[in-house]
């Protein structure tokens, strides 16, 4: 099955712009600690840079919730997906060879006195009103 031209030139611009998003925001995570307005600034970039060819989803979970909507062809999904899941780890590689083996390479984790489910039902919670936002602001007209 052949790829569309379109939807090549719709994949890279995720995956690059994933690679952006992970590269920053995780970089800052190493490098400084705390990582929320690095993310916040980065996506903002990256969603001016790459909107008008992609939708600027840069998320597996946005793409999921613009399909679960009808605003995205469900076809696309596995192709977006796999692109950020690629960006993603490039950028990771990335830090890795640059950073060497440091204990959590900018991860995330869950503060002393919480359970990983605390940390779970966070992320969650936080995703869905994410994803809500993204889509009520991408999908409706003002």
């Amino acid at each position: 099955m052949a790829v569309p031209d379109d939807l090549i030139r719709r994949i890279t611009a995720e995956a690059i712009g994933t690679f952006i998003l992970v590269l920053v925001g995780t970089g800052a995570g190493i490098t400084f600690g705390n990582n929320a307005y690095a993310f916040g600034f980065v996506l903002m970039g990256v969603m001016y840079a790459i909107w008008h060819i992609s939708g600027a989803h840069v998320n597996p979970a946005v793409t999921v919730g613009l399909a679960a909507v009808g605003r995205f062809p469900m076809s696309h999904v596995p192709w977006y997906i796999g692109s950020q899941v690629a960006g993603a780890l490039l950028a990771s590689l990335f830090l890795r060879l640059v950073y060497g083996n440091l204990n959590n390479l900018g991860a995330a984790s869950v503060a002393d006195g919480f359970s990983s489910l605390d940390g779970f039902l966070l992320e969650l919670v936080a995703t869905a009103v994410f994803v809500f936002v993204f889509i009520a602001v991408a999908t409706e007209k003002r």
